[in-house]
């Protein structure tokens, strides 16, 4: 700790009628995190003044961060009632706090995110703590950075101001399109193909089985659920229709259900038509391809029914009906489909909608922001360097994986073929260490160094 003496110091104090003079020795110190290697650099003024200890953690706060993994700054432990020894005002107030949103624990408490940790602020009296995360506002600046359109970026910011959780899982809400009515309830069309559907089904055994089971499965997870009592609003009232989907994978047959939002009756708009298809939040992918050299591990992966993990809000699921079959277990447990029909509605969002890439993304970067502070290194790869494509997983499971960046007996060539990769790592990495570049900009670098390489030939490959 350095200390160095000033003289005499007007100090204004709170409410006192005028200014008085003391003499208080300046000192500045240096704090440290208990959590990582964060410092903050800090002058101030001693005082004789004595202040009470400082509470430890309510055990619901400490247990609620523990269940969402954040570090609070004062953790409850054996040395959390220490004296407050330092008051640190506005001039050092934002070296410490962090910039990102708050987490609302009650109406009087919320956790603040610093250099240290989680700071619990607020008062005390009478709280009891709920999880009620706060909005996590999109700013200007991230908006210019995806480079959306007004639009867009109006779409993205009312997609944060709806967050809201249920069962551990993100309610999402339909961008409609305050232009487009949906004047049909394409009820006459979905009973037509409903009728002609199950004639095909019924006739084969094998198929009618897996779409029964498929189906069921929805139904027991509860992601669609059965309209008790019809609505009277028909705004926002449409019937999908649904097929099922045959996908042969390592010759193994899967069926899996589809529902089609872009049928519609004659004259009349289709769901897919009242809905924004919002902006492409996916990354750039010759940029994230480029970056996909600098690590040393990819992965890859098949999320089952993600689509389906985010909960559809009340409001719009009348948009999402169709029909099936009543059905009920018997008491040896064996499903029995009875011949009356019935009207489900998905209480989840499907895959078929013109919106469900966009909210899908936007939940996917939303979910990242929520926990950079405890995963900041993941924060970065899920919004920078993941990309959803169903045709490289499809790729990668018919045909395999052949790499082909070594040749076979580059190990007995000195290493020189290691260097030569080490070597364009590097480059790379110094060209894509930041996050905004174009593609074309890469381009014109790699291009021209590309064409201006000795041709192989001429200097002889050895085998």
């Amino acid at each position: 700790m350095l200390a160095k003496f000033r003289p005499y110091e007007n100090l204004q104090a709170f409410e006192s009628p005028t200014s008085f003079s003391h003499k208080r020795r300046q000192v500045q110190f240096q704090l440290s995190s208990i959590w990582d290697k964060a410092k903050v650099n800090v002058i101030a003024f001693e005082s004789s003044n004595r202040y009470a200890s400082h509470p430890s953690s309510p055990t619901d706060v400490s247990r609620f961060a523990k269940s969402k993994r954040m570090k609070l700054a004062d953790p409850d432990d054996s040395l959390s009632s220490l004296p407050i020894e330092i008051l640190i005002g506005a001039d050092f107030y934002w070296n410490v706090i962090h910039s990102d949103a708050p987490v609302k624990l009650s109406d009087s408490l919320a956790l603040v995110p610093s250099s240290f940790g989680w700071i619990l602020s607020g008062s005390r009296s009478h709280a009891t703590v709920f999880f009620n995360p706060t909005v996590h506002s999109i700013n200007v600046d991230t908006l210019r950075k995806l480079r959306l359109s007004t639009h867009n970026a109006e779409l993205l910011t009312n997609f944060h101001q709806s967050f809201k959780i249920i069962d551990d899982r993100r309610v999402v809400h339909l961008p409609w399109k305050p232009e487009v009515k949906l004047t049909s309830s394409n009820y006459d069309t979905a009973i037509h193909r409903f009728n002609s559907w199950t004639r095909r089904i019924h006739a084969n055994t094998e198929l009618k089985q897996k779409y029964a089971k498929q189906m069921q499965g929805y139904i027991d997870k509860k992601q669609v659920e059965a309209v008790l009592k019809d609505t009277q609003i028909e705004v926002r009232l449409f019937y999908l229709l649904h097929h099922a989907v045959k996908k042969i994978t390592n010759e193994e047959i899967k069926w899996r259900i589809v529902f089609n939002a872009s049928s519609h009756s004659p004259g009349h708009p289709s769901l897919n038509d009242a809905f924004e298809a919002g902006p492409n939040l996916l990354p750039d992918i010759l940029a994230m391809s480029l970056r996909f050299r600098l690590s040393k591990i990819e992965i890859t992966s098949d999320g089952s029914q993600v689509f389906l993990q985010l909960i559809l809000a009340d409001e719009d699921r009348d948009a999402t009906r169709f029909l099936w079959y009543k059905t009920e277990y018997t008491s040896d447990g064996n499903l029995c489909i009875a011949d009356e029909i019935v009207t489900y509605r998905l209480t989840r969002l499907p895959f078929g909608l013109t919106s469900s890439p966009f909210l899908l993304s936007a939940f996917l970067r939303e979910l990242a922001t929520m926990y950079k502070q405890t995963y900041h290194i993941a924060t970065k790869h899920i919004k920078n360097n993941t990309y959803m494509d169903d045709k490289t997983q499809q790729y990668y499971a018919q045909n395999g994986i052949t790499w082909r960046f070594i040749a076979p007996r580059a190990a007995w060539w000195g290493g020189w073929w290691e260097r030569l990769i080490g070597i364009v790592k590097q480059c790379l990495r110094k060209l894509c260490e930041h996050d905004e570049f174009e593609g074309v900009f890469v381009l014109c670098y790699l291009v021209p160094l590309e064409q201006h390489q000795p041709d192989r030939k001429s200097r002889g490959q050895r085998s």
